[in-house]
């Protein structure tokens, strides 16, 4: 793997950014790590359509950047986990705000503390 390299040769460099950009070139390392970080992220998507049976689950800030390269396994894993009629009737999305959803959540926050009558 040229991660380390990737990095400018610091191994404390490495980012998930690098890590992606990497996979996008074919690295077969780090594949494998967006599809390990998918089967994690598959684990909680699963519980959730278990449990609470959403019509969407959004996949928001950087990790949903990675696009295909970790919602296909993602997908694959969360149909391996979940209930079939959970998994049929919801749809796995990137969060429509991507890195956005903080800034707009602490936002919606400050307004509300200051006594805003409308939050985004």
């Amino acid at each position: 793997s040229n991660l380390v390299e990737a990095a400018g040769g610091d191994p404390q460099g490495i980012t998930s950014e690098i890590v992606y950009r990497q996979a996008v070139e074919g690295d077969p390392f780090c594949r494998e790590v967006l599809a390990e970080a998918a089967r994690y992220l598959a684990v909680g998507v699963g519980n959730v359509l278990n449990v609470i049976n959403p019509e969407v689950v959004a996949i928001g800030g950087g990790v949903a950047a990675a696009g295909d390269l970790l919602f296909e396994p993602l997908a694959e894993e969360v149909r391996a986990r979940a209930l079939a009629v959970a998994v049929e009737a919801a749809r796995i999305v990137p969060s429509a705000l991507g890195n956005d959803a903080g800034l707009v959540g602490a936002a919606g926050l400050a307004m509300r503390e200051l006594g805003e009558q409308r939050v985004p």
